[in-house]
């Protein structure tokens, strides 16, 4: 026996300055399912907790613990079943606060009767700012994560200063955890940073949907604060005094950079991003072949330069990125990023044995002004080479089994989004692999110039302190430990003065990101529907579509791909103009040219990869839809002009969309066959949609 649809029944409604919040519920008793809606936008309901009580795993066992964000009560009631002392838990929602108190239900009453439990009606944001405040365990679950906010004004809590600032509250041996609908790469990013990282994915079957939730947790080391070094904001932080040419400054004791760096630290706090680890990396790798030149020059002594060696080959590594704490947005010649490496590589060098300086040896025969580029362009260079071009050509592979998988699969053509002649769904997917192959070429091409180095150009190109040789030899050194086909620049003064290579190089990755919006925009048109759109191919699902349509599935995908696409060529119009400052001998948007092209290429390789492994892999087409598609198309009217001529054929085109007719039979009843003005088999022929699609021989 069937029952009536019985909608949900609203137990509570507010409206805030957010917007409107509801509770609900839907059935009754034991089976009773209570919803969140916030703004007329499904939330959460107690359907499925599972990933909820997760996030209460991921923070015990803590004693005093701070939750962001009430929801239903699922986490906290899990909280408190153990043995915590406090528990505060800050809601943005002051509805949510009084239903917990009204008792509104099961859950929510049980957190508001708890004497451990303190519910403040505040910005979580604000708890993990405030002076004083320390906390064993954090836990955030106010929105959805990064990726898919519900309140715009949320993402501030995933930005690298909310992100610093929490993990900075916690006590010594805390743990960060924070609840997201799917895992985020940028986030874990994030969290690396700041300590020691781990990820819990919640696996759950809802609506006929696999869905994998993602718990990002991070962990503070015992009496450390961010980038696991002692803070100001730490309350057990402790300083040294460093000194400059400026005077004393004071430095976190444990920091293994210096004075310079920490005034670069203090004078640019304004994005919370540092360079990249692929530009440390190849800050290291300079510093390691310099100093090798510098000793066989006799500049150096063989233990300095041994030691400078031996630390920069660590850096190079990557094992000190969280030491490279300067914001990418900083002196424009990257002279903050240069004598941060110098720094670093001058107190691991000296706690291996001699006394290294990091000017007077980290740093000679150098300059800032020809390393800093050169870190970028070999850090360009590798990402290309290794990453990128590794990516699309997987992606391109991807394409072309499906050119071959789908060569006999007709459909209609278009232009301008409106029919035109048949073509095969092969066919358009071989244009695809050819547009990603010709990145590649592209890449290749412009290659020389972005492994040209300036390196031996110290101040403004002249190569004013260097002695002879010390550029081939550090160069040689750098291309010999990775392989990379580095060359030294033809012109120092061109090299220094100007970017026009990484000008190129975002120029090509523009237009592999402009390729990929194409083909993903062709993707999601042809696979859009299942009812009301052109239906030809099936895209994979990925996940639930709707917060409030059940059964929805998106083209997720493809939108991702388009939208690193936007982001790359906006990359790329800040680094066109930033090449047009290198005014006279220097330019002067270094950190910014290196992190927009880094990133472009670090964003096309994942969502290259991505493309082609949870997208083109598993497409399939429909192959009946596709050739009805094209059958019906009055375009197909095209071969029969050499037969009865345009102004007939446009005719026959025009009544057959009208009448809602195939071509053929209209062709017959306007009396083209009995007229004799061509056969019933020129017109099989003619009207053969496959062989419409086949290249004249």
């Amino acid at each position: 026996m069937t029952h009536p649809y019985e909608p949900p029944r609203t137990l509570a409604r507010a409206r805030t300055e957010r917007g409107e919040i509801a509770l609900r519920r839907r059935g009754t008793g034991t089976g009773a399912v209570h919803e969140l809606i916030v703004n007329g936008t499904f939330a959460m309901d107690s359907a499925e907790v599972e990933s909820e009580r997760a996030l209460a795993e991921a923070l015990l066992p803590a004693s005093t613990i701070l939750l962001g964000g009430l929801g239903l009560g699922f986490t906290a009631a899990r909280l408190l079943e153990s043995d915590l002392s406090d528990l505060v838990i800050a809601e943005i929602e002051e509805p949510l606060i009084e239903w917990a108190h009204q008792g509104l239900t099961e859950q929510l009453a049980g957190v508001g009767a708890d004497p451990r439990t303190t519910l403040l009606h505040t910005d979580v944001s604000a708890l993990l700012t405030e002076p004083g405040r320390s906390f064993d365990a954090i836990g955030l679950d106010v929105d959805n994560g990064p990726d898919f906010l519900i309140h715009a004004g949320n993402a501030e809590l995933y930005e690298p200063d909310l992100l610093t600032a929490a993990v900075a509250a916690l006590n010594p041996g805390g743990v960060l955890a924070i609840w997201c609908q799917q895992r985020s790469d940028d986030l874990a990013e994030r969290l690396a940073r700041l300590g020691e990282t781990d990820l819990i994915e919640v696996a759950v079957e809802r609506d006929g949907h696999h869905i994998d939730y993602a718990i990002h947790r991070v962990h503070r080391s015992a009496g450390k604060g961010q980038n696991g070094t002692m803070t100001e904001n730490d309350p057990t932080t402790e300083y040294r005094i460093e000194h400059d040419t400026m005077g004393e400054v004071r430095v976190p004791k444990n920091a293994l950079w210096k004075a310079q760096t920490q005034r670069a630290v203090e004078n640019f706090p304004i994005s919370g991003t540092p360079i990249e680890p692929a530009l440390i990396r190849a800050l290291g790798l300079i510093k390691g072949a310099a100093a090798k030149a510098n000793a066989e020059l006799g500049v150096l002594d063989a233990d300095v330069a041994d030691a400078i060696s031996a630390a920069a080959a660590e850096v190079a590594a990557g094992k000190y990125d969280a030491e490279f704490p300067i914001d990418v947005f900083q002196t424009g010649s990257g002279t903050s990023s240069n004598m941060n490496a110098n720094e670093v590589i001058s107190s691991l060098a000296s706690d291996a044995g001699p006394s290294v300086h990091p000017n007077d040896d980290v740093n000679a025969s150098q300059s800032s002004n020809d390393v800093f580029p050169s870190a970028i362009h070999i850090a360009t260079t590798d990402s290309l080479i290794n990453h990128l071009i590794p990516a699309l050509r997987h992606l391109e592979e991807s394409l072309q089994r499906k050119a071959t998988e789908f060569a006999e699969v007709v459909k209609s053509g278009r232009t301008h989004l409106m029919d035109a002649t048949p073509v095969t769904l092969g066919q358009e997917f071989g244009g695809y692999a050819r547009q990603v192959q010709l990145g590649v070429e592209r890449i290749e091409a412009a290659l020389p110039r972005v492994a040209e180095l300036p390196l031996g150009g110290t101040a403004v190109g002249t190569g004013i302190n260097t002695p002879p040789g010390f550029a081939p030899k550090v160069i040689a050194t750098i291309a010999d430990e990775t392989g990379l086909p580095l060359t030294e620049a033809k012109d120092h003064f061109e090299a220094q003065g100007a970017r026009d290579g990484l000008v190129e190089a975002s120029g090509v990755l523009r237009t592999i990101a402009v390729s990929l919006v194409k083909i993903a925009n062709d993707l999601r048109w042809m696979g859009s529907g299942p009812r009301a759109g052109l239906g030809e191919i099936a895209l994979p699902d990925l996940q639930p579509g709707s917060s409030i349509m059940p059964g929805k599935v998106n083209p997720v995908m493809c939108e991702a791909t388009i939208q690193v696409g936007a982001q790359v060529i906006g990359n790329d119009a800040a680094v066109g103009f930033a090449g047009t400052t290198g005014n006279f001998e220097l330019n002067v948007m270094l950190p910014m040219m290196a992190r927009n092209v880094l990133e472009s290429i670090r964003l096309l390789s994942a969502v290259s990869r991505l493309l082609a492994d949870r997208c083109v892999d598993g497409i399939t087409a429909h192959v009946e839809h596709c050739t009805h598609l094209a059958e019906s198309s009055p375009s197909i009217v095209t071969p029969l002009n050499k037969y009865i001529g345009y102004e007939n054929a446009a005719a026959v085109a025009k009544q057959a969309l009208k009448e809602n007719k195939k071509i053929r039979q209209v062709v017959v009843e306007r009396g083209y066959v009995s007229d004799g003005l061509l056969t019933e088999e020129q017109l099989d022929t003619a009207l053969d949609v496959l062989a419409m699609t086949r290249r004249p021989s």
